[in-house]
């Protein structure tokens, strides 16, 4: 496990993408690899984000955000966007009861009593196999 401190937002997302990429590069190609040497697309590389999202000012940031005002052609021309953006789902209260609004607009009760529930694992369990959460069942 590695722990990486940062000053600032850009940096943060820089080197968690770096740490993704070398993270799937092991995973596929042992611990030895340093990505020489291999048949590798560069074009194919995407990263899931949130739709409208602001990641910061260096270029990986900006190539892993959808283009806006503040990466467009007419702030970086070479920007290529690679990301696949989607609609997060949103967790709100509303008179002491926690739901989940789903990109399409479905809201899902939740058996949340605190936002530490959301990261608690055994009350995450609720949405495993749930027909409403997810297209695919399952959440």
């Amino acid at each position: 496990r590695r722990v990486f401190y940062s000053d600032n937002g850009s940096t943060a997302i820089e080197v968690a993408l770096k740490m993704a990429f070398r993270t799937h590069l092991i995973s596929k190609h042992g611990e030895g690899c340093l990505g020489e040497g291999l048949d590798f697309d560069p074009g194919k590389v995407a990263v899931v984000t949130q739709r409208n999202a602001y990641h910061g000012d260096t270029l990986a940031c900006m190539n892993a955000a959808e283009r806006s005002i503040f990466n467009g052609p007419a702030q970086f021309p070479w920007n290529e966007e690679r990301c696949v953006a989607v609609q997060p789902a949103y967790l709100r209260q509303s008179g002491g009861v926690w739901s989940i609004t789903l990109p399409d607009g479905r809201e899902v009760a939740t058996p949340f009593k605190s936002t530490q529930d959301l990261f608690d694992v055994d009350v995450r369990e609720f949405f495993h196999g749930e027909d409403d959460c997810t297209e695919g069942g399952g959440g």
